[in-house]
């Protein structure tokens, strides 16, 4: 069995959905920029608030797109993201997209 834990992206979207950043790790997207930007839309579009009902109150949140478990902070101009298999730990996750913040905080 394969023990390691495997993120398979990190998005940054501006307020608007577009596209600040983005890395994928492997298959389905690695190399595929069509399939990216469509899932960058589904992502943005079942996250960012809508209709004035307000973000998280802490700001983040965990969601299941596409058989993708992805986890995301919206702060007010950039929202972040880190997503993977349905089967990685959520908990390890929400680690590295904190720290991801932390980091880019400073």
């Amino acid at each position: 069995a394969d023990l390691m834990h495997k993120m398979e992206g990190v998005l940054i979207l501006d307020s608007e959905g577009e596209r600040m950043f983005a890395h994928y790790y492997g298959a389905p997207f690695e190399g595929n920029v069509d399939k990216q930007l469509a899932f960058e839309k589904k992502v943005y579009d079942k996250t960012h608030p809508k209709n004035g009902v307000p973000p998280p109150k802490d700001g983040g949140d965990i969601s299941l797109i596409d058989s993708h478990t992805v986890i995301f902070r919206l702060d007010p101009e950039v929202y972040f993201y880190v997503f993977g298999a349905l089967s990685e730990n959520e908990i390890i996750m929400s680690e590295v997209l904190t720290c991801l913040v932390d980091v880019l905080g400073q």
